[in-house]
Parts: structure tokens; C-alpha cells; sequence
């Protein structure tokens, strides 16, 4: 089984309790999203962290999201497998 994190949202099924959108990703994309979270707290002096879903709102609407989502697309399933 691949490492894979789930949310405290969860109901238990690997479902997010809102929408019924799942909410398990893997062990580094999770660190990344805290690393982003924290370095925003100290960078914009915030006292309240960014939610989660804000940061991947954001990533999805980045300048570079189409060339990600392309490449991702494209990956074979040689690289898929390594690092998935």
C-alpha cells in the first residue's frame, strides 16, 4: 500500500465529510501544503493559518497549473509507479 495521509474530515470511508470529496493524499504533497501554510504565516505575519483547501485552490490557479496537470497527464506508468 502506498503512504497515503487522510484527513481528520474524514467519515471514515476516505471521504471528506463536506461534498463527498476525497481527502487522502500522499505523505509529501501533505508536508509540501503544511511547509506552504507555515511559510505564509511567517512571510505575511498571519495569526490564523491558511485552510488547506485555500493553498490547493491556489495551486490549481497558478500560472503553471496547465503545464503540471499536462505533465502529469503525459506521465508514463513507469514514472507514475516510482514516484507515486
Amino acid at each position: 500500500m502506498k503512504n497515503q495521509s487522510s484527513s481528520k474530515l474524514t467519515n471514515g470511508n476516505g471521504k471528506s465529510k463536506n461534498g463527498d470529496k476525497p481527502v487522502r493524499i500522499g505523505d509529501k504533497f501533505h508536508e509540501e501544503i503544511n511547509d506552504i501554510i507555515r511559510e505564509r504565516m511567517v512571510k505575511w505575519k498571519l495569526t490564523k493559518a491558511d485552510a488547506t483547501s485555500k493553498i490547493t485552490n491556489l495551486i490549481t490557479r497558478h500560472k503553471l497549473w496547465n503545464d503540471i496537470k499536462n505533465s502529469l497527464i503525459n506521465a508514463d506508468e513507469k514514472e507514475v509507479e516510482r514516484y507515486g
